[in-house]
């Protein structure tokens, strides 16, 4: 196996046990967050640094213009509370609850290209930061304890409910959002940084834009959900000092700014994680907004990415099929989270 390998949350919490950490005496915290942005701090254990941050992919949001632009709108929105009146103006609903144009997917889970990115979102934003590590190490479920968690999760699912008026603009019916939007039937569409080349590429004559996603309040602190890329060192490793100064010297100011740049040259738009790195590219016109992005990114530790996605894609279907209320279907996704960390 190799000396260095990428990791991400997810991937760094199931091989910890094959990472060599970096005791806090050797690297203390202050000196870590000093040097990276707050979303680093996953990758931190109670006794020290186990992965070392590379790079931030942001959740941002896509907004086609035109289709804005003829409901009278020049900017999109900003705050959530925005979105259903921009519902009632963007989308195009029938009288039996046939969808010909939405304006967001939101609502659903299986056809949302990020569905689990987007509840993520609005979970943080509400105060629920869904995990964390304990003291002890081990991983803890906070997925629920937070009372904006259930308002969190009514707004979202508002939107695939027929019965909530003008908020309802996306169903089962659709095949995926990226597809809509990419065929001029969706007016906003939230992704990655990264896919923005993938989206030009694939429909040149889409007139639409990068922004920032929206806020409970655009006064307050701001938050989006980031997807953290780091490297870490195997344990089983027979040159450690050559691993270390490898990851120094890659992850220094100068190199991490010469990756972060040539990745978004080559249609990856991702941004650092670096504090002491600007954004300083005027050929990219997206390099401060993504850096931006960047320094309010948040994450969270997903125990096993294919349990969660079922166990909140049954949350989600529960409440729209009127099995279950949000606060029902919550406690149930957070037992099943639960009762897998007990066995992790």
């Amino acid at each position: 196996g190799p000396d260095i390998f990428m990791v991400t949350p997810e991937l760094y919490w199931k091989q910890r046990d094959k990472m060599i950490e970096m005791p806090y005496a050797s690297y203390p915290v202050t000196t870590f967050t000093a040097s990276y942005m707050d979303i680093g701090k996953t990758y931190l254990t109670p006794t020290g640094v186990a992965a070392y941050p590379l790079f931030v992919d942001p959740l941002v949001g896509y907004w086609n213009k035109d289709m804005f632009a003829s409901a009278g709108y020049a900017t999109p929105p900003q705050e959530w509370k925005e979105f259903p009146e921009l519902t009632k103006k963007l989308s195009v609903v029938s009288d039996n609850f046939a969808i010909s144009r939405s304006a967001f997917a939101l609502g659903e889970y299986a056809n949302i290209n990020h569905a689990k990115e987007i509840l993520s979102l609005l979970f943080m934003q509400a105060g629920d930061p869904i995990t964390h590590v304990g003291s002890s190490g081990r991983l803890a479920l906070d997925l629920g304890t937070s009372a904006g968690a259930k308002v969190a999760l009514d707004f979202y699912t508002q939107f695939a409910d027929p019965s909530k008026g003008t908020a309802y603009t996306w169903n089962k019916s659709f095949t995926s959002d990226t597809e809509q939007f990419l065929s001029s039937d969706l007016a906003y569409y939230f992704g990655l940084g990264s896919e923005l080349s993938t989206l030009r590429r694939t429909n040149p004559n889409l007139n639409f834009d990068m922004t920032s996603v929206p806020q409970a309040d655009k006064s307050g602190a701001k938050l989006t959900y980031g997807r953290l890329y780091g490297l870490a060192i195997a344990k089983q490793t027979k040159v450690t000092p050559l691993a270390y100064f490898v990851i120094n010297n890659l992850l220094s100011s100068a190199n991490s700014a010469k990756l972060v740049t040539g990745l978004q040259k080559t249609g990856l738009s991702v941004a650092p994680v670096r504090r002491d790195i600007l954004p300083n590219d005027p050929a990219n016109p997206y390099s401060s907004m993504l850096y931006q992005a960047a320094l309010v990114s948040r994450t969270w530790i997903d125990p096993s990415p294919a349990f969660t996605g079922e166990a909140w894609n049954t949350m989600v279907s529960d409440i729209q099929s009127g099995k279950s209320n949000s606060s029902s279907a919550l406690n149930t996704a957070k037992t099943k989270m639960s009762a897998y960390l007990k066995t992790e």
